[in-house]
C-alpha cells in the first residue's frame, strides 16, 4: 500500500472508501440484505476521485482491482442508476460481445 503514503489525503480516503464499500457489497450479494447503498457509495467515491485526478483509471485498477468499465458502471450507480438497470445493460453488452466474438472465429 505504498501508494497511499505518497498521495494527498483525500485520494487515499477515496481509495480506501472504494475498497471498503466494494468488499461489503460483495459480501452481501445473494444474502437478501441490501447491497445497493454500498455500490452507490463506492460509485460516489470513484466519481470524486475521477473528478480530481487524471489517470484515475490506472490507480483504481491497481489499488482496488476494478476495471475501467466496472468503475464507470459504479459511477453511474453512484449517480442514482439502480443495480437492476446497470446489470441489465451490462448483460446486454456482454451478450452482444460474445455473439460478435463467436462470429469472428
Amino acid at each position: 500500500m505504498r501508494w497511499l503514503n505518497d498521495r494527498p489525503d483525500q485520494d487515499a480516503h477515496d481509495v480506501q472508501g472504494i475498497r471498503t464499500m466494494v468488499a461489503i457489497a460483495r459480501g452481501r450479494r445473494g444474502t437478501g440484505r441490501s447491497e445497493q447503498a454500498f455500490w452507490r457509495a463506492a460509485g460516489q467515491h470513484l466519481e470524486r476521485l475521477a473528478y480530481r485526478r487524471a489517470g484515475w483509471e490506472e490507480l483504481v485498477k491497481t489499488e482496488c482491482g476494478i476495471s475501467r468499465s466496472r468503475a464507470n458502471e459504479l459511477i453511474q450507480i453512484g449517480r442514482g442508476k439502480s443495480l437492476t438497470e446497470a446489470r441489465s445493460k451490462t448483460a446486454e453488452r456482454v451478450k452482444k460481445h460474445r455473439e460478435n466474438k463467436g462470429r469472428n472465429r
